[in-house]
């Protein structure tokens, strides 16, 4: 997944998380995998902290990717079937103090993550 920052002549700096941020993440339901980088979560972890970079047309690769509200991240369920579902959105937060940056389509990157219950929100 690639997040998009909207560039001037510069990347804009990093904002810094005031409080619990709620973000929606698309996984795998089989293994709770995300689709792009086949990166596995588990329950309840504090992920560790990763180095933010745009680059020089203001993209950034790493970094935990998700959507800030509950119906961007539905309206990645492409091809969902509600009775053999193979993707679901589960709430993830980027806690107080940490670095991330909101993308132009609804999305949003950040250093840490707090991976929560994982149970199915959609």
């Amino acid at each position: 997944m690639c997040l998009t920052v909207k560039m001037t002549y510069t990347a804009p700096p990093v904002s810094i998380a005031k409080r619990d941020i709620a973000v929606y993440k698309k996984l795998r339901v089989k293994n709770n995998m995300s689709p792009i980088k086949d990166h596995r979560y588990r329950a309840g972890v504090l992920k560790k902290k990763v180095e933010l970079r745009p680059d020089i047309i203001g993209r950034i690769e790493e970094g935990y990717h998700a959507y800030t509200s509950l119906r961007k991240a539905k309206g990645m369920l492409f091809n969902w079937d509600p009775k053999k579902p193979t993707y679901k959105i589960v709430k993830m937060i980027i806690p107080k103090g940490a670095g991330y940056y909101r993308g132009v389509r609804g999305d949003i990157v950040a250093e840490q993550l707090f991976t929560g219950t994982l149970e199915a929100v959609a």
